[in-house]
This record gives C-alpha cells, sequence and structure tokens, in this order.
C-alpha cells in the first residue's frame, strides 16, 4: 500500500486492491506510513467498512519515530480512518529515535560511540574503502561537530581540512545522512590522518568555488563550435576538465556520455576542456566514444586561470554564469546536476 498511497494518481488501484483484501477476509492491513507525517491517511478516507473489525498497522522509520511525529501519524489516523478499522499504530522501530523528517526536528546532539570509531579506523583499507562509498562530501548532508551540534557545511570542512579530527555517517535527518566530527582513536595508522585531511581539503577547495562567477571564455571544440558567455547564458553548462593521460578522466567518459544522453535538450550543454593539442586528440578519440564536445589546449585556461589541481573535475555552472557545484567525481556530478535540471 505504500507506493500507492504515495501517488495520487492510484489511489483507485489502492482501492480496489484493499477491497480484494477486505473480501478475502483479511483483517490486518499494514499503511506502511514510514515517514510519521499522516500523508498515508488521506488516500483512505473513502475506504469500505471491513465485514468485521480489525486491526490497522502502520510501520514507521526510525529516524521518524520521534513522540510528535507518531502522535501526528496516530490522531490523522482516528480523524481519517475513524469510520474504518479499529486503530493499532505498531512501531517496529526503536524507542530512542526522536528526528521527524516533516518537523524538521534534529536528532540528539551526541559523541560518536568510541567502538564505532575504533571500528572503522582499525586498518587503512577499511576506513578508506568506508570513506570512498559513504563519505560523500560534495553532496549535501547534515553536519555535526564532535558533540553532535549543528555545523554549517562550510565550518565542518574547515574543521575536518585542519587533520585534527576525522568524519563518520552518525545516521540521517529529513532524510539527508548526517556527517559527524569525531576524535582520532589512538593507535590508528597516520596515513587514515593524512589522506582524510587530504580529502577535505579538496572537498573544500571545491565547495568555497560555489557561488562563482566563471572567469571570462571563449572556447573552440573540435567541430569548429564556440562557447562564450553569452552564448552559454540562460544555460546550464557542464564542464569537464581532462587530459590524455589522466586514466581515471578517460575511465568515465561512458558516464559522462549517460548524461549527455539523459539530458538531451537545448538548455543543457556538456563542454569538456582538454590540456592536449587538436591533433592528439583527434587521433586518441577516434576509437573512443565521446558525446559532448571537447575543446583542445586548455591547459592555460585551467591551471593558469581557474588552477585546477585535481583531475577530472567538473563544473556545473548555473543559467546565471555562476559555479553551482564543483566536484571530481561523475556520479558526484549526476545527483547534482539532476538537482541542477530540477531547479529550486
Amino acid at each position: 500500500m505504500w507506493m500507492m498511497s504515495k501517488d495520487s494518481t492510484k489511489r483507485a488501484d489502492e482501492l480496489v486492491a484493499l477491497q480484494i483484501d477486505l473480501k478475502l477476509g483479511l483483517t490486518l492491513p499494514d499503511t506502511v506510513e514510514m515517514y510519521a507525517d499522516g500523508k498515508r491517511v488521506s488516500s483512505r478516507r473513502s475506504h469500505p467498512r471491513p465485514a468485521r473489525a480489525g486491526i490497522l498497522v502502520s510501520k514507521v522509520y526510525p529516524q521518524n519515530a520521534s513522540r510528535q511525529c507518531v502522535a501526528k501519524t496516530y490522531f490523522a489516523y482516528l480523524q481519517g480512518m475513524k469510520p474504518f478499522f479499529v486503530i493499532a499504530l505498531t512501531l517496529v522501530t526503536t524507542a530512542l529515535a526522536t528526528s521527524c523528517s516533516q518537523s524538521g526536528a534534529a536528532a540528539p546532539a551526541k559523541a560518536v560511540a568510541p567502538a564505532k570509531v575504533a571500528a572503522f579506523t582499525k586498518d587503512f583499507d577499511t576506513w578508506y574503502h568506508y570513506t570512498y562509498y559513504h563519505l560523500l562530501l560534495s553532496r549535501d548532508f547534515q553536519a555535526r561537530d564532535t558533540l553532535g551540534q549543528p555545523l554549517a557545511k562550510r565550518a565542518f570542512l574547515d574543521q575536518l581540512a585542519t587533520g585534527k579530527v576525522l568524519a563518520l555517517v552518525n545516521g540521517t535527518d529529513q532524510q539527508l545522512p548526517i556527517y559527524q566530527l569525531c576524535a582520532f582513536p589512538a593507535g590508528h595508522d597516520p596515513a587514515i590522518r593524512a589522506t582524510s585531511q587530504q580529502l577535505a581539503a579538496e572537498a573544500l577547495s571545491s565547495y568555497k568555488r560555489e557561488g562563482q562567477v566563471l572567469p571570462d571564455f571563449n572556447f573552440v571544440d573540435l567541430n569548429g563550435v564556440t562557447y562564450t558567455k553569452a552564448s552559454t547564458k540562460g544555460k546550464l553548462v557542464v564542464l569537464k576538465f581532462w587530459y590524455i593521460g589522466c586514466v581515471a578522466c578517460v575511465e568515465e567518459f561512458p558516464a559522462i556520455n549517460a548524461q549527455v544522453a539523459k539530458y538531451q535538450r537545448s538548455d543543457v550543454l556538456f563542454v569538456s576542456l582538454a590540456m592536449n593539442k587538436p591533433q592528439d586528440l583527434r587521433k586518441f578519440l577516434q576509437d573512443r566514444e565521446v558525446k559532448f564536445a571537447v575543446v583542445p589546449t586548455s591547459k592555460a585556461y585551467l591551471v593558469d586561470t581557474l588552477q585546477v589541481l585535481q583531475y577530472p573535475t567538473h563544473f556545473i555552472l548555473g543559467r546565471d554564469g555562476k559555479i553551482v557545484k564543483a566536484t571530481t567525481r561523475a556520479s558526484d556530478l549526476a545527483v547534482a546536476l539532476q538537482k541542477a535540471v530540477q531547479g529550486p
């Protein structure tokens, strides 16, 4: 019932499904409320009365199981389902959860458990694998200090880049992951501190670019097409920075091509700036598929003007010419681009 209830266009289908359930004598429907906002109730007010009294079950995510949220859901069911089932709101959650996705109430402030820190930093490989796949600093997250108090993202990255603390995922809040700072455990591998500091410094550098206006440009790609501030005004522009000898740059070609294929629209442009000369690029690209524009001989602009130090790097320019996102991962680019296309 969950997915149908979330989609108002499928309420008729849900009604038919529930009618069949009732005719079969079922008396224990599960609404799968999950978000504790009471919104699954409105679609059920016209449901038929069952042949006999039953129990209505509604599960709620642990992060949404605060007393406030549960109460909101319970009273919504009392109002919307009064002529329906005997209400019994069942939470298969923990009583300790206190956040609410709709109320905006934050999770209780607390430090990360030392045992958790020790487990994820027992050796470099364990920590790096965890960090690479779960601590995505380029994306949206809720930042917390070592005591669990909210932090601005800039302040969080500033502290992380000092190398005095590291960060771990510590739950969710408002459907966003909580990244929390914590002290390094005794006896940790020094490489963890050094690498954590480096990754944070790179993320901080990218974050500082957001909101800046891209310096004047006059790009001409291998096909002779020109790109300037005037010609790209009012459009989203995805910029990829790379060079032939960069293995990671080339390996992500399919991922960037997929984004080009996804956004086949006139107001989204994909342009790459390569350091190499035109003849070298044409030869290199002969047996490689690229669906994005390639601008040759861009080293001076990348190194001197933009001072890009890491490759590949990607910028998304907003319709006003300002940098919306700067990131080094194609996967993060995809998430940011979808958000930029959808708009505020």
